[in-house]
């Protein structure tokens, strides 16, 4: 195994996490009292009188509201999902990634309120630096350079998943330690980790299979095949427990659909940096494949993620509060094959066919 410079990883994995905190930061003072806080719910929102009762003087903001108001009405009580759910728009499909309010609960256990909020954001804040380390820590595992552990911090996913207190560099962070431990052959941390990620965002398991399609072993599915049944058992779980509680998934929509109505979205005016979030992860991920191709160990996952792109709803990938974190993971992923295509081992690029030759 190549040697993991861990200190230049870490310097530069502080340096994209102070980056996007002190960003975040920033633009919460200046814009609190038009955009609210780190958690935001419209006047309609169910969470709203919830969040009004734990925080006396919170602003409600239509403009600002997200997905972070259903993280916090989870971390409340995520012991109690039937209680949560009064609080949630479309409660199977939050309660689905339950992890991170957890892990929020887990630092704050004491009920709701301003306490709670910073929770998020510290978890938030360890998912980045997590994700930033890794990112480091798989680029030099391919015998490329630490600088990739920067680029984490930099997305515009890790910045508004801090501003709006969502999971999604905490799930990419989990997903790729799971790749990492893959691919240093230690299935046990690889599984945990991938239950961990698919618990966060079950679309994390989308890495998990491409990275199985590339090494085809035994434990490349078992990493594919417990996480898998654990966010199964899970979501079965949640249909027992709140059976009737209408459409819950309005992201996967017909192909390219979606695309064509982000497309009205932004020729409007509308949010364009949703626009150069969403079209940048898609041109950098396609270089990645055309440098490194499907024989790199990440080409399939990124393949797999572009494919996904193409069923998700235009509110998954048109509004700048959405594309970022939709396309972080396939474009950190995409970054990190660019810089390593030129110097992977050999025997990391065809595992299959070294396999069939001993």
């Amino acid at each position: 195994m190549p040697p993991i410079r861990w200190r230049s990883v870490l310097i530069w994995a502080l340096a994209g996490t102070a980056f996007a905190v002190v960003l975040t930061l920033v633009n919460l003072a200046s814009t609190f009292d038009t955009l609210g806080g780190l958690v935001v719910a419209g006047p309609a929102d169910p969470s709203a009188p919830i969040i009004a009762r734990d925080i006396p003087g919170y602003p409600q903001a239509e403009a600002g509201r997200h997905d972070g108001r259903e993280f916090y009405v989870i971390a409340r009580q995520p012991m109690h999902p039937t209680s949560a759910a009064a609080g949630l728009d479309r409660p199977r499909y939050r309660l689905q990634r339950v992890l991170f309010p957890w892990l929020a609960w887990a630092l704050h256990p004491s009920g709701g309120g301003e306490g709670l909020v910073w929770a998020m954001f510290a978890v938030g804040v360890l998912g980045v630096f997590a994700g930033s380390v890794v990112s480091g820590a798989l680029s030099m595992q391919l015998r490329g350079p630490p600088w990739p552990a920067v680029a984490f911090g930099l997305m515009t996913g890790s910045f508004i998943s801090l501003r709006i207190s969502t999971p999604d560099p905490l799930a990419v962070a989990l997903a790729f330690w799971a790749l990492w431990f893959l691919l240093r052959r230690k299935l046990g941390w690889a599984v945990l980790l991938g239950v961990a990620a698919v618990l966060t965002k079950e679309t994390s398991l989308v890495f998990l299979v491409g990275f199985a399609l590339w090494r085809r072993d035994r434990d490349a599915l078992i990493a594919v095949a417990v996480p898998a049944f654990v966010a199964g058992s899970w979501w079965l779980w949640l249909r027992v427990l709140l059976p009737d509680v209408g459409n819950q998934v309005s992201e996967i929509v017909t192909p390219f659909s979606g695309w064509v109505d982000a497309a009205r979205f932004w020729s409007h005016g509308y949010e364009m940096l949703g626009l150069v979030s969403f079209v940048a992860a898609v041109v950098v991920s396609v270089a990645a494949l055309v440098k490194g191709g499907l024989r790199h160990p990440f080409g399939w996952a990124i393949l797999l993620n572009l494919v996904l792109f193409v069923v998700l709803s235009a509110s998954a990938i048109a509004p700048e509060r959405s594309a970022g974190r939709t396309t972080m993971g396939a474009l950190m992923l995409a970054i990190i094959v660019l810089a390593t295509a030129r110097h992977v081992p050999e025997d990391l690029r065809a595992p299959v066919a070294a396999a069939a030759a001993d």
